[in-house]
This record gives C-alpha cells, sequence and structure tokens, in this order.
C-alpha cells in the first residue's frame, strides 16, 4: 500500500501514475535499494532523488537446480531464441535485415516473453517480425530454461527502460551465447567479452552478431560459453 500526501490527478494515465507514486516513495523514504547504477541515475536525473539515499544491490540468480556441462546444440541447427518480455520495443527495421540474414545463413527463431493482452502493440511488432521468417512464438514460464540451453544462442534486445536485465543473466548461465543490445552494458549484467553486445536499435548490427554467433567453431564456442558461465557466477 502506499501512502498518499496528496491527491493525484483526476484521471492519470497509467505512466503518469505510476511517476507520482515512484516521486511520492521516493520523496518519502530513507533509503531505496535499486537493481544498477543505470537506476539510481535515472531517479536522480528525472526525480531530482538524493544520491546518497540509494543503494545498489545487483539481482542474481536464485537457481532451482544446478546444471553443468556444455550447451546442446537445437535440434534444428542455426536457431536463436528472442527473449525479452512486453514492453520491449522490437523495431520494424529488424525484419528486413534478419531476413536479409536468413537468405545468406537460414535461421530460425523463437519469440519467448509473456503474451498478455496489455501490450497489443508490442505483439503487432512481434507479427511484423515474423512475416517471411520461420518463426514460433514461447510463452510458458516453465519452458523457460530448457528453451535457453536448446538453442544456438539468445537475443536480448531491450532499448530502453531496463532496471538490470535478469533475462541476460539467465541466458549467459543456462546458454552462453548471448546477443545483447549495450543498456546492459550500461546496467552491469553484461560486458562486451563475455558476447555479443550491439549499439540498441541498429537492426543492421543486431543481424550481424547473429551471423558472428552463428559461425563460431565449436571451441570458440565452449570458449565463450566457459566465459559467460564464469561471469554469471558472480551474480548469486
Amino acid at each position: 500500500m502506499v501512502y498518499r500526501s496528496r491527491p493525484l490527478a483526476a484521471t492519470p494515465d497509467k505512466y503518469s501514475l505510476l511517476k507520482e507514486i515512484t516521486r511520492l516513495c521516493l520523496e518519502r523514504d530513507a533509503r531505496s535499494v535499486v537493481a544498477s547504477r543505470l537506476t539510481r541515475d535515472y531517479y536522480i536525473e528525472n526525480f531530482s532523488a538524493e544520491k546518497d539515499k540509494f543503494s545498489v544491490i545487483l539481482l542474481g540468480l536464485d537457481e532451482g537446480e544446478v546444471w553443468e556441462g556444455e550447451t546442446p546444440r537445437g535440434e534444428n541447427s542455426d536457431s536463436f531464441i528472442w527473449a525479452g518480455s512486453p514492453p520491449t520495443r522490437v523495431s520494424t527495421s529488424c525484419s528486413r535485415h534478419l531476413k536479409e540474414l536468413n537468405r545468406k545463413l537460414p535461421v530460425e527463431l523463437t519469440i519467448y516473453g509473456g503474451f498478455t493482452e496489455d501490450y497489443a502493440t508490442y505483439y503487432d511488432y512481434l507479427w511484423d517480425l515474423s512475416r517471411g521468417l520461420p518463426v514460433r512464438f514461447a510463452a510458458r514460464e516453465e519452458d523457460k530454461t530448457r528453451l535457453y540451453r536448446s538453442f544456438d544462442g539468445v537475443i536480448c534486445p531491450s532499448v530502453a527502460h531496463e532496471g538490470f536485465g535478469l533475462v541476460v543473466l539467465e541466458a549467459l548461465r543456462y546458454n552462453g551465447v548471448v546477443i545483447a543490445s549495450d543498456i546492459f552494458v550500461k546496467t552491469g549484467v553484461m560486458r562486451e567479452d563475455v558476447g555479443f553486445v550491439y549499439p540498441r536499435g541498429d537492426a543492421r548490427a543486431l543481424a550481424s552478431r547473429m551471423m558472428k554467433a552463428l559461425l563460431l567453431s565449436d571451441s570458440e564456442r565452449l570458449r565463450l560459453q566457459g566465459k559467460a558461465g564464469r561471469w554469471a557466477e558472480r551474480f548469486n
């Protein structure tokens, strides 16, 4: 329950309401815990919050099972899982570049996320992305770890509003070949030497990183997975 020191606007939209609640909480609370410096700096810049009131504690994995060994290749060669929860924005230009990639080196793409009626625009992007590509959708939470393990790589394409990036951490732990936008370097969950980082929103660069991931030799893949696994162990 949130205590309100003064009434909110009469009929605010969800985003305005959330901003007002956030501002009131930041004013009221003696301390705030956030998952990254990026989140802390966002609150300082946009809500005039006091820097000394924040503690940055990175998130980690509370693993329900222990898994060791190399990641198996997908049943269908050259396959990716595109992981992210709404409202991850997928640029429509991605469709064109992924189709170019598909002509050079055929790929299969599985899009994983929380599919609800609240994100109609998001799904419009996804359907546009899938035209002309071998794409399927997956949404069951209980399938997530198995999906991570069974694909050649995991794509985490967020462009904004990421507090940390647990999906990236899971992908590093359970797959090891991760293609992520540079926002996750800013949140601290990703590093350029443990995966394939590309500038957010740059669809051509995304396709290029996918190509590099697909062309990894078995020894290069194992070396990258080992590095990713060691990096993920820092978060527990």
